[in-house]
């Protein structure tokens, strides 16, 4: 099966090993913390760099990985690392995971959507969740031996040699979300860590929901040297939380006799997303006509699919090696979490909400604080309080 692009080109060569580089950081998802995460997910994305390096080019990490665990998470929390070409060493990367497997990925940065300004452009507009999870990003140092240990992102930025630096940040699912927010923040900051403003600085998303309002997505195609979003046509995670889109993700799979089990989860999704205005980074591309699988006949698992193996299929590179890590076809993806949220029963367990995993605190300005068990609770509006009290784009750039 392959899948058609109904964009005004196909995916290039190097988005395509971008896409590949930015699946590398989610290597540790599933795997419970021991301490020793970071060396762990290391040897991974090393082992894939040297497996894939014939078809994909050299690259050699220079900062990172780097990983944020609550004490009290079983789960990494975020995760990114950088990058550089060895074929073309002005040309970084930086990857950023998607959702793990913790509860405050899944309770905060996904379904925090009420939107806060951006500050600046305070008419450009994002959502809570986004701006949480990018100032957790911003923090994140390395230990140990790895490259850029003991310093963050802005940090090592800036004692790099700027002259022709293209700086690409890229992610898949909620990292869709996170890398251009990601991106725009090391732009708007830039004359912190490059004075000259000589790096240029791009995002390629992927998988992502619309998270900004139209000015936020302006602003950025503004800023940005180059925005680039793929979606595939047939992944309902895009489509959230944009009412429009969520109507037309109803039938998506109807037409191959795979109705959606609760229609009214869809309905659950748009009025949650009426509290703001959710627009599409690079909305006129990037979306390619995904294909039905008729091999999976469950309607979470053809989610999965379409969220992960659709996009395989389109980045496809011949020669690649996919890491193993990351299957083609899930079960336990971000529709399901959403119905496990909503109190939608899926029987055998699958995508069970994460607060009935392992309800946890998580330690937020010193202070322990209860995760929220849905986006309205008291609890989530405590935490929203909290961490947007602290987000300032220009500290800890040290």
């Amino acid at each position: 099966m392959t899948a058609r692009s109904t964009t005004s080109s196909e995916a290039t060569l190097q988005d395509k090993v971008t896409f590949q580089l930015s699946l590398y950081a989610n290597l540790i998802n599933g795997e419970e913390n021991d301490g020793n995460l970071e060396s762990l997910l290391q040897q991974r994305i090393q082992d894939n760099l040297d497996i894939n390096r014939g078809v994909i080019g050299g690259w050699e990490i220079v900062w990172g990985p780097g990983i944020e665990v609550f004490p009290t998470d079983l789960y990494a929390l975020n995760v990114l690392y950088m990058v550089r070409s060895t074929d073309d060493p002005s040309r970084y990367v930086i990857a950023v995971a998607g959702s793990t497997d913790g509860p405050f990925d899944w309770l905060v940065e996904n379904f925090l959507i009420g939107q806060i300004p951006w500050l600046a452009h305070p008419a450009a507009r994002y959502t809570t969740g986004a701006a949480i999870g990018v100032n957790i990003l911003t923090k994140i140092t390395p230990s140990g031996d790895r490259p850029g240990a003991g310093r963050t992102l802005h940090a090592f930025l800036g004692a790099l040699d700027h002259t022709d630096i293209d700086l690409t940040v890229t992610g898949h699912s909620l990292a869709g979300a996170l890398s251009p927010t990601l991106a725009l923040l090391l732009r708007d900051t830039q004359q912190l860590w490059d004075p000259s403003e000589k790096a240029s600085v791009s995002v390629l998303s992927t998988a992502g929901p619309s998270f900004g309002n139209p000015e936020f997505v302006a602003y950025t195609t503004q800023r940005l040297q180059r925005v680039r979003r793929y979606a595939n046509s047939l992944d309902l995670i895009p489509n959230v939380w944009n009412p429009d889109d969520i109507d037309r993700a109803k039938t998506f799979y109807s037409d191959n006799n795979l109705p959606a089990p609760w229609p009214g989860l869809f309905d659950q999704i748009k009025q949650a997303s009426s509290s703001g205005q959710y627009a599409h980074l690079d909305s006129t591309n990037g979306v390619f006509q995904g294909t039905f699988n008729p091999k999976v006949t469950d309607y979470l698992k053809q989610v999965g699919y379409q969220h992960i193996g659709g996009y395989r299929q389109f980045f496809d590179i011949p020669g690649v090696t996919w890491p193993v890590a990351i299957p083609a076809d899930v079960g336990d993806t971000g529709i399901s979490r959403i119905a496990a949220l909503a109190g939608v029963p899926l029987g055998d367990g699958t995508g069970k909400a994460p607060a009935n995993r392992r309800p946890l605190t998580a330690p937020i300005n010193g202070q322990s604080v209860q995760l929220p068990t849905d986006p309205d609770s008291r609890e989530a509006g405590k935490l929203v309080d909290l961490v947007t009290a602290e987000i300032d784009p220009t500290a800890d750039m040290n």
